[in-house]
């Protein structure tokens, strides 16, 4: 079952009354799992940078979209080659500030993943 996120704030994230202050993904199963980070840090020097390795950890056959909350200022971008990626496998993506992207995620019907970071 698909979670519902109750609502965020800059630096936390409530999902099924859980809060978490830490960025995380949603995986199609529902699961919540801690944002891998270091994967695009490694690469871009940045963990505002969605780097190819990130996506590729994230993306599971089937899934239609990518709806991603970019922080609070709008500050999170998919590299060139996560973008190609995605579009490889003709995955939507759709990236808004934290808040929008929540509200997007909450109406999603389709068989969705959803990244959020909760800081800028």
């Amino acid at each position: 079952m698909k979670p519902k996120v109750s609502s965020t704030q800059f630096g936390t994230i409530i999902i099924n009354d859980q809060c978490y202050d830490y960025d995380i993904y949603i995986d199609a199963s529902g699961k919540i799992n801690k944002r891998m980070k270091k994967l695009s840090k490694k690469i871009h020097g940045t963990t505002h940078i969605l780097s190819l390795p990130e996506a590729e950890l994230i993306y599971e056959e089937g899934v239609e979209k990518i709806i991603i909350g970019s922080g609070y200022e709008g500050i999170l971008t998919l590299s060139d080659d996560a973008k190609r990626f995605f579009e490889m496998h003709n995955c939507k993506v759709e990236i808004n500030p934290t808040p929008v992207a929540v509200d997007n995620w909450n109406k999603e019907i389709k068989k969705s993943v959803g990244l959020f970071q909760i800081t800028c």
